[in-house]
């Protein structure tokens, strides 16, 4: 579970109906049967003579009693007979009595879940169009695609009806979100919201991130001994908590230091002045954060090949440089160097012609060295903590060991064990088929982990893995083995689940658990109450969410990303992949395979399994070199860092952190180092402080105002 939860999860439901008002590309063919997608006039015509011999509420029976007599054997030798077929047969499907009639279970071909999710809601909320379209969608399965080219549905006409809100059901559901319902002076109320378009999907979703919120929670009681106590992880940001409350040997609190205040208080000035210079620019001077090396570029082109944004013009960001200051040399390091390393290559390789990035949900190079490092950590994350696990394993089983574990630890597993069964149902509830299913869950688990171990070992609090499990199934699979449907289900998952998770569950939950401990509290009820809290935070946050965009209007109340981007980009994606399916000819054989008859039919995408191979296989190198050599200088990290947004944003201060750390251990020796310990602490708690005050104006301002305040930024957003 992450930011989308909120920041896009109503737009991410109600949008895509409004987009398809607008986007050609997502409507789909008309219900009517025309001559044009009749493959075998021959095979039709024996099909319609048989037609008595099948069973009561078979679609062909169904279909040839509802005919005029005329048209029951019909002749098509001629293309005037054959049109006048096809207008009697587009009359009796325009007709909700000929779903009525139909017995689904008499079809032994395949129904598209498109199909069955029309079929579930046939006795309500379905147009006229619906009608007809279910109506076809079943004669289509009846017949099968030799005798008939399948009907291409509509991109949303494949989305489940419990994934989707449904502005069908009230007239104000669709108009009233994207523009308002409020008037000047009108009191509106939650009961004004039209709750019967979202009752279904809020009851999948919820259910569905609650289950994965299971899994993190439950997956972080079982982690936390091995990394707190077994691999002694150094929890940066609980360090700087913990710094604040009193030092490791219970001394006196930080606040006492002279050296914490040397350090808080320039910073908490600098965005003081800054912040005074947003409201009174012809008064206030503003103290530069942002340096300029873009004269570097003409001695160093390749880099302009690489997006070599924030990397030639960083913003100092003293939050990142006390946290660099906490950090084992080589994670600092690996840190800050690592987009400049990969703008490097990856600026070699588009100097080749060689796309390197790509757009969400889909595998491209960029994504490819992400999950290759992101697998190759999480395989050594369990080799590394094998026996633990496993003790945790057999315990949460009912089994004994020798070894001993904790209950939380128990319990975790199986609240663990729980939510992944949980919901890996629920996505087979949607369509999605169990292999695909398990694959995706294990996928977002490993992604989640791997964020918590990067925010444990390294302090990385703002990160972004940059590839997601639908996509990783999609280069090793191929588009014709996991189908355009499966993928669409799975990358609506991601989207909500995956899509910007750089505040996600599990990383609070393995750091709520260490201040506990840290403040000797059970880490059990800590799960259990931070769990209450989380669910308590969504029964808040859902109605509110609704009550300001039906008040105000989603497309006043949203941005960009959340009004344009997400709710298209993976429907954007199924029309691309629909459309590159039919030129290949392989629309068919993709939509024919099913369960793991698609990991037979695979077909890698050559680069993206390259680059995976090749990432996974130096990542491990890393491991084994940071091991074995005591003074190696890079972490593994390095590969899961790229060049993504977050790390171009925060390198450069990484770097300075590292290098000042690096000075002070070389001229001062621990002694200095410790000394100077608080006033890194100050360097982060005086953007803190300051982060409060923009925070405090600003609700004042528009309090007293009505008019939103000028916004004022310190970390990247």
């Amino acid at each position: 579970m992450g930011r989308g939860f909120i920041h896009y999860f109503t737009t991410f439901l109600m949008l895509p109906h409004h987009h398809a008002r607008t986007q050609p590309g997502w409507q789909g063919e008309p219900p009517a049967l025309t001559a044009a997608v009749v493959r075998d006039w021959a095979a039709l015509s024996e099909r319609l003579r048989e037609a008595e011999n099948r069973p009561a509420g078979d679609p062909i029976r169904v279909l040839v009693e509802r005919l005029p007599e005329e048209f029951r054997q019909p002749d098509f030798s001629d293309s005037a007979s054959r049109d006048r077929w096809l207008a009697a047969v587009n009359a009796v499907l325009s007709e909700p009595s000929f779903h009525a009639a139909i017995r689904l279970e008499r079809l032994t071909a395949p129904v598209p879940h498109w199909v069955r999710g029309l079929w579930t809601r046939r006795d309500r909320h379905l147009r006229p169009d619906q009608h007809a379209a279910l109506n076809r969608g079943v004669l289509d399965a009846a017949l099968g695609e030799k005798i008939v080219r399948p009907r291409q549905p509509g991109v949303l006409e494949k989305v489940p009806p419990a994934m989707l809100a449904d502005p069908s059901a009230h007239p104000d559901a669709l108009d009233g979100f994207v523009t308002g319902l409020g008037g000047a002076g009108d009191r509106f109320t939650l009961a004004r919201i039209p709750w019967a378009a979202w009752r279904a999907p809020i009851v999948f979703w919820v259910f569905l991130l609650g289950a994965m919120g299971l899994c993190v929670v439950g997956l972080s009681l079982v982690l936390h001994r091995q990394w707190a106590d077994h691999e002694h992880l150094p929890y940066p940001t609980t360090a700087f908590v913990r710094a604040l409350l009193g030092d490791e040997d219970g001394g006196s609190l930080v606040f006492r230091r002279g050296a914490f205040w040397a350090g808080l208080l320039p910073v908490f000035a600098l965005h003081l002045i800054n912040y005074a210079n947003v409201w009174w620019p012809d008064y206030v001077i503003p103290v530069q954060r942002t340096l300029n090396f873009e004269p570097l570029l003409e001695l160093l082109p390749v880099f302009r090949r690489a997006n070599p944004s924030f990397l030639f013009n960083p913003t100092l960001y003293f939050t990142a440089m006390g946290f660099a200051y906490f950090l084992s040399s080589d994670v600092a390091f690996s840190l800050g160097i690592a987009p400049y390393l990969f703008t490097l290559v990856w600026g070699t390789v588009a100097g080749f012609g060689i796309a390197t990035a790509g757009p969400h949900l889909q595998p491209h190079l960029h994504a490819s060295m992400y999950a290759g490092a992101s697998v190759a950590m999480f395989l050594t994350l369990l080799h590394s903590g094998r026996r633990h696990l496993k003790a945790v394993l057999i315990r949460a089983l009912g089994g004994r060991v020798r070894d001993p574990v904790e209950p939380a630890a128990v319990w975790g597993a199986r609240i663990l064990l729980a939510g992944f069964i949980l919901f890996v149902g629920q996505l087979m509830r949607a369509g999605v088929e169990a292999p695909l299913a398990v694959f995706y869950t294990l996928g977002a688990l490993m992604i989640f982990t791997v964020m918590s171990r990067l925010l444990a070992e390294a302090g990385v609090f703002f990160f972004h893995p940059h590839f997601y499990p639908c996509g990783l199934l999609l280069g090793f699979l191929g588009t014709a083995a996991i189908g355009p449907e499966q993928l669409l289900l799975l990358g609506m998952v991601s989207s909500l689940l995956l899509i910007d998770p750089r505040e996600a569950l599990m990383p609070y939950a393995v750091s709520a658990l260490r201040i506990a401990e840290d403040a000797r509290l059970p880490i059990g009820r800590t799960a259990v109450v931070g769990g209450a809290a989380v669910l308590l935070a969504a029964a808040i946050a859902i109605p509110v969410s609704l009550y300001w965009q039906y008040r105000e209007g989603a497309i006043k109340t949203g941005d960009g990303w959340t009004v344009n981007n997400v709710p298209r980009m993976v429907f954007d994606l199924n029309v691309s992949t629909v459309r590159t399916l039919e030129a290949q000819g392989l629309l068919g054989p993709a939509q024919a395979v099913s369960g793991w008859s698609r990991f037979r039919a695979a077909t890698p995408m050559r680069g993206p399994t390259l680059v995976f191979g090749l990432s996974f296989l130096l990542a491990l190198l890393l491991v084994v070199l940071r091991r074995r050599l005591a003074r190696w200088p890079l972490h593994p990290l390095i590969f899961l860092m790229g060049t993504h947004w977050q790390s171009r944003t925060l390198a450069f201060s990484f770097l300075v952190g590292w290098a000042v750390k690096a000075l002070v251990m070389k001229y001062g020796g621990e002694r200095a180092y410790r000394a100077l310990r608080p006033a890194a602490i100050g360097l982060i708690a005086g953007e803190v402080l300051a982060a409060l005050i923009p925070l405090v104006a600003g609700l004042l301002y528009q309090v007293a105002t009505g008019q939103p305040p000028r916004p004022y930024r310190i970390m990247p957003s």
